[in-house]
């Protein structure tokens, strides 16, 4: 699915106002509707008090429809005023309104009854640096509360860029607007984050600039994202990965890469190491060859890096200029990436790089914000990069995904041992690099939540991942089967 910046958001919704003649309290009142709706599938809202927050720009506008709405269905709620002047044209309209109607309607102050429920529809998605005056102490207020917290687009007080925020508004609910915007996507203060899709705006998604749009992948695509196994296969058919890495040292990382490749649906997997000692017989499936022997079997993807170490152990470039596949380079990979000991002048085919933020900062000589940080590995590399940890984002250097499946249980040794075999299994099995890098992480990441929700994320351990691998893969599928509603989308 597609995510917007502020500044795509407001520029869909300039399209919707001045191409499409539909004037901007008509989507207030669409909006409102589908927070409505929402409230009303999740919440109890019979006799329940609400108090609506209201601001005075197109978020407190939004929270004005909301509050004649439930009036109207007789719900008990009242308007909360933080200002009285100032309001932009659509919300004055709705205020207007709403004062005709008899709406109860009172300013903040602080010795205001504690309500069940409250609605903030204070600041929107645009807000940025820090809360004062009246605002500050109104969202102090509403944290003090103990009640239900429901936030209209995004909590007041985040960035709907980048999903920062020092004092914010504790939502227990985020009600997204349109799409999500980035910060819904990347911020770590958000707790259930729901989406109101305007349909009419989808139009006009091609309209947008790239760099306005943002990525992210749910079940329900990732489930039709995976290779189709037909009658008449053979392993051959599924894709040859290699492994280069395995010194004799950390010999389990190559294992874990291959275990996951395997796991992912490819063929036939390689791995070439420095040593079999100890590991002979461990698993079964998987090809074991020397470095001395490397490149010795027809493969189409080719994985270095898991557990290669850094000492220059076999000169690489003739090897890699004529080999025609597609190679991913992680872990010390990347360290001979940046020692030039491997070059992307070498490789005829796509390249894909994971590396974690200090990688990252490595091969590019400079610490970037995460999201820059990835495109400008992309383009620097001509390659599809990775930068992995909270919100692992992906960029081919013109698009962005980030990946919204994982938990801080994955952080544990080999866990990207494992994703560098299954994105290399999916290459293999002829997914477009991209696709294959964007669904690999997904199910890599839904596997350390299933895994995490049974084990538990402190014993959360690399080879879980492999063990949880086809659950994740059998649950993605099942939802296309039985065409379950994965993302409730009001």
């Amino acid at each position: 699915m597609i995510g917007l910046s502020n500044k795509g958001s407001r520029t869909i919704d300039k399209l919707m106002i001045e191409d499409f003649c539909l004037p901007g309290v008509v989507l207030m009142e669409e909006a409102a509707l589908g927070i409505f709706s929402c409230l009303n599938d999740k919440y109890i809202l019979e006799n329940k008090l609400i108090y609506i927050f209201v601001g005075k720009g197109n978020n407190g506008g939004d929270g004005l429809a909301l509050a004649r709405i439930l009036f109207n269905r007789n719900y008990r709620v009242k308007i909360i005023l933080l200002f009285d002047e100032g309001f932009s044209s659509e919300a004055t309209i709705h205020l207007n309104v709403a004062k005709k109607m008899g709406l109860e309607i009172e300013p903040f102050h602080k010795d205001l009854e504690k309500p069940d429920l409250i609605v903030d529809g204070i600041l929107g998605t645009g807000f940025s640096g820090s809360l004062e005056g009246i605002v500050k102490s109104c969202v102090e207020w509403i944290n003090n509360c103990t009640c239900i917290k429901v936030a209209i687009d995004i909590p007041t007080g985040i960035n709907g860029d980048s999903g920062d925020g020092e004092l914010y508004v504790e939502a227990d609910l985020t009600i997204a607007l349109g799409y999500l915007k980035t910060g819904h996507l990347i911020s770590n203060k958000l707790k259930s984050v729901y989406l109101v899709k305007l349909e009419i705006a989808s139009q006009l998604e091609n309209r947008l600039a790239e760099e306005d749009k943002v990525q992210y992948l749910t079940a329900l695509e990732a489930g039709k994202m995976i290779p189709k196994r037909e009658l008449e296969s053979h392993k051959g058919t599924f894709g040859k990965v290699g492994i280069l890495g395995g010194q004799k040292e950390m010999l389990g990382a190559g294992l874990l890469a291959g275990k996951g490749a395997l796991r992912a649906g490819c063929g036939l997997v390689t791995l070439w190491l420095e040593s079999f000692e100890g590991i002979l017989g461990q698993e079964p499936e998987l090809m074991l060859e020397n470095w001395s022997e490397f490149l010795n079997k027809e493969i189409d993807v080719l994985v270095i890096g898991p557990g290669l170490g850094r000492m220059k152990t076999i000169d690489l470039e003739n090897i890699l200029r004529s080999f025609k596949g597609n190679v991913l380079i992680d872990a010390d990979g990347l360290f001979w990436l940046k020692q030039g000991w491997i070059k992307r002048e070498w490789i005829r085919g796509e390249v894909v790089l994971t590396p974690h933020p200090k990688e990252m900062e490595m091969l590019l000589g400079v610490s970037l914000e995460r999201s820059h940080s990835v495109i400008e590995a992309a383009k620097r590399y001509n390659c599809v990069a990775i930068i992995k940890g909270y919100r692992t984002s992906i960029s081919d250097g013109k698009r962005l995904c980030v990946n919204l499946t994982g938990n801080p249980g994955m952080a544990t040794a080999g866990s990207g041992d494992v994703l560098s075999g299954i994105i290399g299994s999916l290459m293999a099995q002829r997914l477009d690099v991209y696709d294959a890098v964007v669904l690999g992480t997904y199910l890599h990441g839904l596997s350390g939540d299933l895994a995490g929700n049974v084990i538990g994320l402190e014993s959360l351990i690399a080879s879980d991942l492999i063990d949880y691998l086809p659950k994740a893969i059998s649950r993605v599928k099942k939802i296309i089967d039985e065409k379950q509603i994965v993302v409730k989308i009001y």
